[in-house]
C-alpha cells in the first residue's frame, strides 16, 4: 500500500522512510561512536541558558561556552562563525541580547522571527539555528540545507518544495517541520521515545553517511524489485495498489494519457475506472481497444506492463536519483573517473516495464557500455548482485559474481571491495579493447610535420597539458595520417590502421605483465597449466619486427604507432621494467649498439625495431613533467599542449578574437559562447599566476568544444569547467573564490555551502560577464 506522510502542503514516501529508518536503527546498532557530538554541545548551551539570565552582560558567556563545548574534532560551527557571532556581541552586546530575546520568544511566526534577526544581526542560518537549538532542542533543529535537498530528492512522495522560491526563515520552518514529521509519523513507529533531536540525527546521517545512504539505497531497491515480482503474478493485488496511489498522481495520469491510442488508451480506461471507484477488467478494457486497430496491439503486452509504467511513474524521480548517487559514489571509491555510467531502470530499456534494475561502470574511451566488459549491479526480485560483465557486443567471458539474497546480507561497502578485487581484470580485459582505434578517418593538424621530425629523431614523443587541450585527439589523428602518408598505392588504409595502430590506457594497476608479458593459466587435456602471454608492446614489437624484415627498403618500413593514454598515471619504470632501454634509437634492432633482452617467462629475446613509435599523453594537472622518472625524460621527447582559443573562435562560430570581444560586449547581447571563451582565458591567466597552480593546471579549450547553444554551455561550466576548478583547489572553496572570482561569483557557487549553484543561463552570463572586464580584458 502506498502512503504519503504530509507536511502541510508537501509529502514524502512513506514507504522509502521506512527502508530509510530500518537502514538508520541496523546502522546506529553497529556504530563503534555512539557518542552524539552535536546532542551534547546543544545540550550545554541549553543547560546555560536554563541557569543564566541572559543579558548585555552575560551573553558573551553564552557564545563562549558554545565555542569550549564544541571544541575542534566535531565542530557544529566553523571558526569563523563563532568569530562573527563574537564579534556582534562585542559590537552591541545589549542590541545583540534584544534581538535574540526577541527570537526565542517573541510571538510572532518562526518565519518572521528568523526575518527580522537575519535582518537586524546579519547572521548565517546555520548560526542561527544553532542559538534557537541550544534555547528549545524539543522544538527547533539545527538548519542543514545539504541534508534538506537530499530528504527532498531521496523522500518526496508527490509533491516538494523549490527552497530557491523560499525565504531564508520559511526554509528553516519547513525544514524543522519536516523533521518534525519524521519523528511523530516514522520514528516513533520503531521508537515510542523519539525526540525532534532523534529525527535530525536520522536526516544527518541518512544524508551524510555515505554508509548508511547507500546501504539504504540498496535496501529500498531491494524491496521495491521483490514488490514488483508480486505484483506481476498477482494483477488484481497490484490494481489494489495502484488504486492506493495519491488521486492527484493519477489524475495527472489521466491527463497525460488522454487522446493517445493503444496501450496508453488502455491505461488512460484503467485510470478513468480507477478514479470512478468502479471495478476495471483489463482484459475487456484491452479487446475494446484492440478491436480499433488492424493489427493485434496487444503483442509483448500483459497485464503486468500495461499498469507497470503508471505505478513505476509515481516512485521514477526517486528511483532515478538513488541509482544516479549511486553509480556516482561507486566509482568515486575505486577512484576510476575515467568510468561512463549506465542504467536502465525498471521501466526497461525499451519503455516496456519490467520486474528488474540494472547499473553498471565502464571505460569511457570505449564508448558505449555495450562494447565494454562491465562492473555491473543487478537488481533482481529478492537479490542484488554484482561483479564483472559482459556488454552485449564484446566476447563473453566468465567471472564469479556474488550477490545478497536478504536485506541482513545488504552491504555497499562489500559491493565496494568486490569492484576492488576485480579492477586487475575488468581493466586487463578492456584493454584488449581499447588497443584498437574505431576509426580509419582522420583530420590534419598543422602541427603534424614538426611532430613528424621529433618521433624520426627520438622515436617516442610525450604530449603533454592540462586536461581538455585536444592530446589523445591530436595523437590518433597525427598517427593516422603518419600511416596513410607511408602507405603505397595498393595498400588499404583502414586495414593499415587496425594492424599497426594500437592504444592502450596506462592506469594505476596496470602491470608490466599487461604491457610486456605475463603467466595465464589454461585446462589443456583436462590440466592447469601455465604458460607465458604477450602483453600489447610485445605483441606489436614482434609484427613490427616481422614487417620491418619483409621490408624491400628499411627506411620505408610500414611505421607501427603504440599510443599510451595518460601515460604518468601508470607506474612506468614497473610496467616497462627491462624494456626501457631497448626503446633508445641506437639500442634497437639494425642499430650499431642494438640490444635484445630476455624475458622472464618466455626466455624470448625482445627486440625494439625502428619502425616502431610511440607517442603518450600526459595529463599536467595529476602530474608535472619534473616530477616524470628521469629515465623516461631522457627516452622522450615532449610537446606542450596549452589551451587553443583560436580552435574555439572556428567551433564556435566567430571570426578571430576581435569578433569574440565585439560579440562578448553589452552593445552586442553579450553572446555566451563569446563571453565563455574570455572567460575560459580570464580563468586561466589567474591560473598561470597563481604559485600553487600553474599553467599545467589551466582549463582546456575541448571542454567548451559543442558549445553550441546556451543550454550546452551552461552544461559544460556547470558540469565539468567549476567541477575541475574545484578538483584544483582540493575544495577550499574560500581560495578558489579569491584566486579566480575576486570574491564574487555567487551565482556560480553557494560559497557558504560550499557547493557549485544550480544556475541557468542568464546567471552563467551575469557571472562572466563580471568575471571578464571591458574589451576583453581580465578585471
Amino acid at each position: 500500500m502506498v502512503n504519503l506522510v504530509s507536511v502541510g502542503e508537501f509529502n514524502l514516501d512513506e514507504g522509502a522512510l521506512h527502508a530509510a529508518v530500518d537502514t538508520y536503527l541496523d546502522f546506529k546498532s553497529t556504530d563503534e561512536d555512539q557518542r552524539n557530538w552535536t546532542r551534547e554541545v546543544l545540550n550545554s548551551g541549553h543547560s546555560w541558558l536554563n541557569q543564566r539570565d541572559l543579558t548585555a552582560d552575560t551573553v558573551s558567556e553564552y557564545t563562549s561556552e558554545l565555542r569550549e563545548a564544541t571544541g575542534d574534532e566535531h565542530p557544529i560551527l566553523s571558526e569563523e562563525d563563532f568569530d562573527d557571532l563574537e564579534a556582534k556581541v562585542a559590537d552591541d552586546a545589549g542590541n545583540f541580547v534584544e534581538d535574540l530575546v526577541a527570537l526565542f520568544e517573541d510571538e510572532s511566526s518562526l518565519e518572521d522571527r528568523i526575518e527580522r534577526f537575519r535582518t537586524n544581526q546579519d547572521i548565517d542560518l546555520t548560526v542561527i539555528s544553532t542559538l534557537l537549538t541550544t534555547s528549545d532542542p524539543d522544538r527547533y533543529v539545527l538548519y542543514d540545507e545539504e541534508g534538506f535537498e537530499t530528504l527532498i530528492r531521496y523522500f518526496t512522495g508527490l509533491h516538494s518544495p523549490d527552497l530557491g522560491d523560499l525565504s531564508v526563515g520559511k526554509r528553516y520552518e519547513l525544514y524543522r517541520d519536516y523533521c518534525s514529521t519524521i519523528q511523530t509519523d516514522v520514528l516513533s513507529e520503531k521508537r515510542a521515545d523519539a525526540t525532534l533531536q532523534d529525527a535530525q540525527e536520522f536526516v544527518g546521517t541518512v544524508t551524510h553517511s555515505a554508509e548508511c545512504r547507500y546501504n539504504f539505497i540498496l535496501r529500498y531497491l531491494f524491496r521495491h524489485t521483490s514488490r514488483l515480482e508480486e505484483f506481476e503474478d498477482e494483477t488484481s493485488v497490484f490494481l489494489d495498489e495502484i488504486r492506493t496511489l495519491p488521486q492527484a498522481f493519477l489524475r495527472e495520469q489521466l491527463e497525460a494519457y488522454e487522446g493517445r491510442q493503444k496501450i496508453a488508451k488502455i491505461r488512460y480506461d484503467v485510470l478513468d475506472a480507477i478514479l470512478d471507484d468502479a471495478s476495471v477488467d483489463i482484459d475487456e478494457i484491452a479487446a475494446r481497444e484492440n478491436a480499433n486497430h488492424e493489427k493485434n496491439i496487444m503483442n509483448s503486452w500483459d497485464d503486468y506492463k500495461i499498469l507497470a509504467q503508471i505505478y513505476y511513474n509515481y516512485a521514477k524521480d526517486r528511483v532515478e536519483a538513488y541509482i544516479e548517487d549511486l553509480l556516482d559514489y561507486l566509482r568515486n571509491e575505486i577512484d576510476a573517473d575515467q568510468l561512463s555510467t549506465h542504467y536502465v531502470t525498471y521501466q526497461g530499456a525499451t519503455n516496456i516495464p519490467s520486474t528488474r534494475s540494472w547499473a553498471v561502470l565502464y571505460p569511457s574511451v570505449l564508448g558505449d557500455h555495450k562494447s565494454a566488459y562491465q562492473l555491473y549491479i543487478y537488481f533482481y526480485p529478492n537479490e542484488i548482485e554484482y561483479g564483472i560483465d559482459n556488454g552485449s557486443d564484446v566476447p563473453r567471458k566468465e567471472y564469479d559474481d556474488e550477490s545478497f539474497e536478504s536485506e541482513d546480507e545488504i552491504s555497499i561497502q562489500n559491493v565496494v571491495e568486490a569492484y576492488r578485487e576485480r579492477l586487475d581484470t575488468f581493466w586487463r580485459w578492456n584493454e584488449e579493447l581499447i588497443e584498437e582505434p574505431d576509426s580509419a578517418e582522420y583530420d590534419e593538424l598543422p602541427w603534424f610535420e614538426t611532430v613528424e621530425k621529433h618521433l624520426q629523431r627520438k622515436k617516442q614523443i610525450v604530449f603533454h597539458g592540462p586536461p581538455g587541450t585536444g592530446k589523445t585527439y591530436g595523437a590518433l589523428n597525427f598517427a593516422k595520417w603518419w600511416i596513410d602518408r607511408g602507405l603505397d598505392e595498393q595498400d588499404h588504409f583502414d586495414d593499415a590502421v587496425e594492424d599497426r595502430l594500437r592504444m592502450v590506457t596506462f592506469h594505476p594497476t596496470f602491470s608490466y605483465e599487461d604491457f610486456i608479458e605475463g603467466i595465464t593459466a589454461k585446462t589443456r587435456d583436462g590440466d592447469l597449466v601455465y604458460e607465458p602471454e604477450a602483453g600489447v608492446f610485445k605483441e606489436m614489437a614482434e609484427d613490427a619486427v616481422e614487417a620491418y624484415e619483409d621490408a624491400d627498403s628499411k627506411a620505408d618500413a610500414p611505421r607501427y604507432i603504440l599510443i599510451i593514454d595518460e601515460v604518468n598515471r601508470g607506474n612506468i619504470p614497473k610496467i616497462f621494467g627491462e624494456t626501457i632501454t631497448l626503446i633508445e634509437n641506437d639500442k634497437r634492432l639494425g642499430e650499431p649498439n642494438e640490444m635484445r633482452d630476455e624475458l622472464p617467462h618466455s626466455e624470448d629475446r625482445l627486440v625494439v625495431p625502428p619502425n616502431l613509435y610511440i607517442i603518450g599523453t600526459m595529463n599536467t594537472a595529476d602530474r608535472s613533467i619534473a616530477l616524470v622518472d628521469a629515465a623516461i625524460r631522457r627516452r622522450f621527447r615532449f610537446r606542450h599542449f596549452p589551451p587553443n582559443y583560436e580552435v574555439l573562435y572556428d567551433e564556435l562560430g566567430f571570426d578571430g578574437e576581435q569578433d569574440v570581444k565585439t560579440k562578448a560586449s553589452v552593445e552586442e547581447g553579450e553572446d555566451l559562447g563569446a563571453l565563455s571563451i574570455l572567460a575560459l582565458s580570464a580563468i586561466n591567466e589567474r591560473i598561470r599566476d597563481s604559485g600553487n597552480l600553474g599553467k599545467g593546471k589551466q582549463v582546456g579549450h575541448s571542454y567548451l568544444i559543442g558549445g553550441t547553444t546556451d543550454e550546452r554551455l551552461v552544461e559544460s561550466w556547470k558540469n565539468e569547467i567549476l567541477p575541475l576548478l574545484d578538483e584544483y583547489y582540493f575544495g577550499d572553496m574560500e581560495r578558489l573564490k579569491e584566486h579566480i572570482f575576486d570574491g564574487g561569483g555567487e551565482s556560480l557557487f553557494n560559497w557558504k555551502e560550499q557547493r557549485i549553484a544550480d544556475f541557468d543561463s542568464d546567471a552563467l552570463r551575469a557571472a562572466l560577464s563580471e568575471l571578464v572586464g571591458e574589451d576583453g580584458e581580465v578585471e
